[in-house]
């Protein structure tokens, strides 16, 4: 095609006034209660979540009625100002982000419940493999699935990316139980597509539905998260840790030593995580086993630049929070 000069400046036209228009439009300032700052894209939420969701399984009688006071007495309205200023830190930290972001903590013995933007769905990446491995496991329990099964690899079960099954020859078998680790350790793609084969579709999406999961794979085997249904997935996992038996440690000890782990804890507590990249997508999903545990999924689509120091600060700040929360609530509820 030649450009003649006319049709040069019309092209340079239209840009520029596409440009115009984003800087108008395409950018706004955030405000709410808490301050904010910054100018952040328009698809995101403008506001900041603050509440408490029911964990009463998590919780044992001897704690119950410490609990019961951090429901009563640490509202968001009574935080401290150390609390709120840290809150605001975080938000501002988000808010001048200049990229799509979403992320959701929850404690899980008193259910506090903090959230940015996290209904946002992404493409989920290898997160997805995490509630797929748990489900694996939860019907070997209940001896409805054979750990111990050979599975073929096919070349239907081909796809590349990250793990080694991708090189093995096909005909080549597999237990699901090494499968199950490879998919969580290694990230590895074909085992992923190898141990979600043996579920049954409907069954496994009726039971991460009934668990309040949105999009568990909506559109296939891979599909969509949000940080929402990410905190989901780390509580069902944090809950089937607490068996502590030799199928929960097993799967466990997969998930401590899982590649990539991008969420950190901010005092060298141990961390079960499940991470999953693509092109732009970057995201993690983890429980923290500090003394008081809790879950942290945060979401982008910051992609590999400078990723690492993003999330070093989001596990910095988060992890801050935490401790804010506890040493409050314990000096109010230390005599309850």
């Amino acid at each position: 095609m030649i450009l003649t000069r006319k049709k040069v400046g019309m092209l340079i036209a239209s840009f520029l006034v596409g440009l115009l228009f984003t800087t108008i439009y395409g950018y706004q300032t955030v405000y709410s209660k808490y301050k904010f700052h910054g100018k952040v894209k328009n698809y995101y939420k403008q506001e900041i979540n603050v509440s408490y969701q029911s964990n009463n399984e998590l919780q044992n009688s001897q704690s119950q009625r410490f609990i019961n006071c951090y429901h009563k007495d640490i509202k968001e309205e009574n935080f401290t100002d150390e609390m709120k200023n840290k809150l605001n830190e975080i938000y501002d930290y988000f808010n001048q982000a200049n990229f799509k972001l979403s992320f959701a903590y929850e404690d899980l013995s008193t259910g506090l419940h903090i959230s940015y933007n996290e209904d946002q769905t992404y493409f989920s990446a290898s997160t997805i493999k995490a509630p797929v491995a748990l489900y694996v496991y939860k019907q070997a329990e209940e001896n409805k699935l054979n750990l111990d099964s050979d599975i073929t690899y096919t070349p239907n079960f081909y796809v590349e990316g990250s793990g080694s099954l991708q090189y093995a020859s096909f005909g080549s078998q597999y237990k699901l139980r090494d499968l199950v680790k490879r998919t969580i350790v290694e990230s590895d793609n074909v085992a992923y597509q190898m141990i979600a084969s043996v579920n049954n579709q409907d069954e496994i999406k009726k039971y991460w539905k009934e668990k309040g999961a949105k999009n568990f794979w909506s559109d296939s085997v891979w599909g969509s998260i949000s940080p929402a249904d990410g905190v989901i997935y780390m509580k069902e996992l944090y809950k089937y840790s607490l068996k502590n038996n030799e199928l929960s440690q097993e799967l466990m000890k997969n998930f401590y030593n899982s590649v990539f782990p991008i969420i950190k804890s901010t005092n060298n507590s141990k961390v079960a995580h499940k991470s999953g990249w693509h092109y732009e997508i970057m995201h993690d999903t983890s429980i923290i086993f500090d003394e008081n545990p809790y879950v942290l999924a945060v979401m982008t689509n910051k992609g590999y630049a400078d990723y690492n120091e993003f999330f070093n600060q989001v596990s910095k700040l988060i992890g801050e929070f935490h401790e804010l929360y506890w040493k409050n609530a314990s000096e109010i509820c230390k005599n309850h």
